[in-house]
């Protein structure tokens, strides 16, 4: 009976530590998702961008979104795989890191497309802009270390 409870507890750790890593890069990939606009809408509210900044960054901004979308939904497909595996697993399996290290490849592919967005849209700033924008991103990741 002991065993089952111990093989219980590890379960609902490894869950609870997925859902906490999968949460923290929520928070770390839209730092401005407290705010009722999107985290790009934020940003450029902050920058002041012009008309003709916005013109240039919409191939951008719309080749990011879609990157994202497919990104965040193959994220949310391997974060339902984790769970299951964490269920039908009773202790920490091939099965079970295979599918952590999906999740963790998909966030990090996610970060790294987000972090070649901010310099994509760099060339559409003036050199203050691009000085705020990595300013605000600084602070927002340094909160969240």
């Amino acid at each position: 009976m002991k065993r089952i409870y111990k093989d219980l507890r590890s379960t609902i750790l490894v869950a609870l530590i997925a859902f906490s890593v999968c949460w923290l890069s929520n928070i770390w990939i839209f730092p401005a998702g407290r705010h009722h606009v999107s985290p790009d809408e934020w940003l450029k509210t902050q920058l002041n961008l012009t008309h003709e900044q916005h013109k240039k960054l919409e191939p951008v901004e719309q080749e990011y979104s879609q990157r994202r979308n497919e990104l965040s939904a193959k994220i949310q497909e391997a974060n339902k795989e984790l769970a299951k595996a964490l269920v039908e697993e009773k202790q920490y399996t091939e099965r079970v890191k295979t599918a952590s290290q999906q999740v963790d490849k998909l966030q990090s592919e996610l970060k790294e497309v987000t972090l070649k967005h901010f310099y994509q849209m760099q060339p559409a700033m003036t050199p203050e802009q691009v000085q705020i924008m990595n300013q605000l991103v600084g602070h927002a990741l340094s909160q969240h270390e």
